[in-house]
């Protein structure tokens, strides 16, 4: 059974249960937002790091409640309906297997020592994840860093993506 508890750092919360001998993770994802620090120097950096996708939850399985609940970093269990309660099976299996952009947060390391950008030509059909959605989009334009591809999604026909986003070609 998997129980949802609160938790102000999840990662914190998630490494405490698991030193005390539960199953714990935290839900995480690639954060893709450009860094830069002083623009006046040139263009932002392309820096994908991981970060939490569900901020203030970590979850356990088989977890006594009570012990977990008075552990420094792990919070409140959540409650349905008024009780605590394991989360449904549903939403277990959901959680066990996320889809594509989210991961434990045991996972890291694979994430985010991702190979190096598969080399793109004009013409050939890219896969990428953008808004948690994987995409498949032919290429109209390479300048080496970003790709400028032909998608209709919300009212736009072309999107400009980074490189490093790029999952697979296809030709």
């Amino acid at each position: 059974m998997l129980y949802a508890f609160t938790a102000a750092h999840p990662l914190k919360a998630a490494a405490e249960l698991r030193e005390a001998g539960y199953d714990a993770f935290c839900l995480m994802m690639m954060d893709r937002r450009r860094q830069h620090r002083h623009r006046a120097k040139g263009p932002a950096s392309f820096k994908p790091k991981p970060v939490i996708a569900l901020a203030g939850y970590v979850f356990a399985h088989d977890a006594d409640v009570w012990k977990c609940s008075k552990m420094r970093h792990v919070g409140q269990p959540v409650k349905f309906a008024g009780k605590v309660r394991p989360i449904p099976a549903k939403e277990v299996e959901w959680l066990s297997n996320p889809p594509s952009g989210l991961f434990h947060d045991t996972q890291i390391p694979r994430f985010k020592n991702r190979p190096v950008p598969p080399p793109v030509k004009i013409g050939d059909k890219v896969r990428f994840v953008f808004a948690c959605e994987q995409v498949e989009a032919p290429v109209i334009s390479v300048d080496g860093h970003t790709l400028i591809l032909r998608i209709a999604m919300l009212g736009r026909d072309t999107v400009r993506v980074p490189l490093e986003m790029v999952e697979t070609v296809a030709a």
